[in-house]
Formats: C-alpha cells, sequence, structure tokens
C-alpha cells in the first residue's frame, strides 16, 4: 500500500492505545416481506491493532477507491483476514477491499458500509 505523505505508520503503529478490531461474521436470519433471507451480522474474533480514518485531504495512492471515512488498519499477522471480510471498530462496520503483507503485520485496506 501506498499512502499519503501525511499519513505516518509508525506513528499510527505507536502508541498505548490500540484499537479494538471485531472479526463481523453473516448468518442467514428468518425471510423478510419479500421472502428473501436477511443476513443477521455478528461479533466474531477481536484483535488489537491501529486504525487510521481516512481524512478529506487524505487518499490512498494505491487503492484509489477509498475515500475520507474509508480506513486503514495495522493488524498482527497471527489474525486471520481475508479480502470481502466484515471488520468492526468503534461501533463502525468496513469491508476488507485490500491486504498488504508485511514481516510482522498486515496493512488493511478498509471500505466504509452504509
Amino acid at each position: 500500500m501506498t499512502y499519503p505523505s501525511n499519513v505516518s505508520l509508525e506513528a499510527l503503529w505507536d502508541g498505548d492505545i490500540k484499537d479494538v478490531i471485531t472479526k463481523v461474521t453473516a448468518s442467514e436470519g428468518s425471510a423478510d416481506a419479500y421472502g428473501e433471507k436477511a443476513k443477521t451480522w455478528s461479533a466474531g474474533s477481536t484483535t488489537n491493532g491501529r486504525v487510521k480514518v481516512l481524512k478529506p485531504t487524505e487518499v490512498s495512492k494505491e487503492f484509489g477507491y477509498l475515500q475520507p471515512g474509508d480506513a486503514i488498519a495495522l493488524i498482527k499477522n497471527s489474525f486471520s483476514v481475508a479480502q470481502g471480510d466484515r471488520l468492526r471498530n468503534n461501533s463502525i462496520d468496513y469491508e476488507v477491499v485490500g491486504i498488504a503483507q508485511k514481516k510482522t503485520h498486515q496493512e488493511i485496506a478498509l471500505k466504509r458500509l452504509p
């Protein structure tokens, strides 16, 4: 991933406060008024990491489709995550749209969900 010069990954990773990141999984619920199965999303495994929500002046060069409100997360390699998964941070759900594996962590591109 390539970040704008005003997003410091070192500063994002350092510090005492860690964000709690929760993997959210879907299960089929009851049918809606049209007979379609509704998905129910529930919390699964959690990990500590860092989440940087993009401001209007910040963009991702590699993931050009990330917009303000989308996010970049740094999490340890031991946390299993794949493209298309949903992650939750501070009651906001995101879809994983990109993953860059590093030696000590993963850099995750997150698209904010409505």
